[in-house]
């Protein structure tokens, strides 16, 4: 190893300014190596040979993407679920402008005869046939279009609570009676997300899935009725019924659960005394053997009439409200698919509170077989 000092001096004008570089020169083996002044031509060609390895990932990588791409891209344009989603998302935007437009006019086309005596026939009648064309057209008042189209555009919080309450699991079973026709069986009925079983204590387990129910009848909280697709016997007409006598009372929440599993127009005198609701009347309810007295309640997911001694109360989903009538502010008239009920308000009710009703009722209508969500007060 040599170590060399050096000094250099550089005359610039009549001044001297010294400069004094000092350098270190290692020299090993009485020479220098070559590698010390080829390091920069090293270097540019170890990142050529790394852009070239990095080159061909980058593409691997890019074709990647785009395979990536076009198999995205092909079920969004061949499957049917994929663009029936993106059918009801865009619908859903229009939920207002199509609440608040008028409804389809309807028309009918009709026929009927009717006999009429023929001059000078004494006796004999004659048939004459008539062909009748009708058209209705629905018309409500622009107020009302304007709420309908602010219900409409609420968020379905009803939607999202019902959807919850489908995938709650449904357990509940008694000991019940069967009554079939003359036939009395005695068994266990068990409501399970699956359907309806009754397992008798000797015979053929019965099993009724939601889907194949098509009624239910629940006029009392020990008393069941169902009603499938099954035809009867030869000699009877319409679909089988069976009745179970239940021995231990099926809970409020229940038979709400077990109505909305359903999802078709029932009857159910098992209302739910703290559900919520928006409003309250004392009402009575007048019948061919008296009558009952008690307070409508209407709330969320429909009307419940509660009375004071537990007899002929009901609780009507507004999935099974047909219409609503107010023929004076001390009468209320509920037509539901399987019965109707005309109510003596001891209160008057309101035009708003009336409008109300039917915007829960429109409202379910433009969003299927869910519950409206919550309104605003009126």
């Amino acid at each position: 190893m040599e170590c060399i000092r050096f000094s250099l001096r550089m005359l610039a004008g009549s001044q001297r300014s010294p400069f004094i570089a000092f350098g270190l020169v290692t020299v090993l083996a009485g020479g220098y190596s070559p590698k010390l002044f080829a390091a920069p031509q090293g270097i540019g060609e170890q990142g050529q040979e790394q852009s070239a390895q990095v080159q061909p990932q980058m593409e691997h990588e890019t074709g990647l993407l785009a395979l990536l791409a076009t198999l995205i891209e092909e079920p969004e344009k061949n499957d049917l679920a994929i663009m029936a989603a993106e059918s009801a998302a865009t619908g859903a935007t229009h939920v207002g402008s199509q609440a608040s437009a008028f409804r389809e006019p309807h028309f009918a086309l009709q026929q009927f005869s009717a006999s009429t005596p023929r001059p000078f026939a004494r006796y004999t009648n004659s048939e004459v046939a008539f062909i009748g064309l009708g058209g209705a057209q629905r018309l409500s008042y622009p107020r009302n279009l304007k709420l309908h189209s602010e219900v409409a555009e609420q968020p379905r919080e009803g939607q999202a609570q019902a959807s919850s309450n489908v995938t709650t699991a449904l357990a509940w079973e008694s000991r019940a009676r069967l009554h079939h026709g003359l036939e009395r069986t005695s068994g266990t009925l068990i409501l399970s997300p699956d359907g309806v079983v009754f397992r008798p204590t000797k015979g053929t387990t019965l099993h009724w899935p939601f889907l194949e129910i098509q009624t239910f009848d629940l006029l009392s909280p020990r008393r069941l009725a169902i009603t499938g697709y099954e035809n009867r016997s030869w000699h009877g007409h319409g679909e089988r019924k069976y009745r179970f006598d239940l021995t231990v009372a099926m809970p409020p929440d229940i038979a709400a659960e077990l109505a909305l599993r359903v999802a078709k127009p029932v009857r159910n005198a098992d209302p739910n005394p703290t559900a919520t609701s928006f409003a309250e009347i004392p009402a009575r309810h007048r019948t061919l053997a008296g009558g009952t007295n008690g307070t409508l309640h209407f709330g969320p997911d429909g009307i419940d009439y509660l009375t004071t001694n537990g007899q002929g109360e009901r609780s009507w989903r507004w999935s099974d409200v047909q219409t609503l009538a107010k023929p004076d502010p001390f009468q209320l008239r509920v037509n539901s698919y399987r019965e109707t009920f005309t109510f003596e308000l001891k209160q008057p009710m309101s035009r708003e509170l009336f409008d109300r009703l039917w915007d829960e009722i429109y409202a379910h209508d433009l969003n299927g077989s869910g519950f409206s969500g919550s309104k605003k007060n009126p």
